[in-house]
């Protein structure tokens, strides 16, 4: 099973979300919450600056040894194929600039207008 964009977004954002705020409501899905907490402006669209920041808090969420890398251990959820493919330099971690470049290509991939920017439904029917 592929890891979508929203899939990814979501497992990456429930664990920031986790540690550092309360539960959201009964009503709010994880995916819905993930997209309001990357949509700082509330604007209803993820532009490529809300997904970029969103994407460095990930990435040092997840990099539990703070040494400025994330392993597929680190980064829970994501299959070992797409982690493999991200890994350009195949030292068996990420590198800020590896996976901010893995992340801006599921963005282009999932902005299906092609407007910039992300809306739930974008985010929702990612591949």
């Amino acid at each position: 099973m592929r890891t979508t964009l929203a899939a990814a977004l979501l497992l990456a954002t429930v664990t920031v979300v986790r540690a550092a705020e309360p539960a959201p409501p009964v009503e709010t899905t994880g995916a819905t919450r993930a997209f309001d907490l990357t949509d700082q402006n509330d604007d209803g669209a993820i532009d490529r600056g809300e997904f970029y920041d969103r994407q460095v808090e990930v990435f040092y969420f997840a990099d539990v040894d703070k040494d400025g890398k994330v392993t597929a251990v680190e980064m829970v959820g994501v299959e070992a194929d797409r982690f493999k493919a991200a890994d350009r330099d195949h030292d068996g971690a990420l590198s800020m600039k590896e996976y901010q470049n893995a992340r801006a290509a599921d963005f282009e991939n999932a902005d299906t207008d092609h407007d910039g920017s992300l809306t739930q439904s974008e985010v929702s029917n990612a591949k």
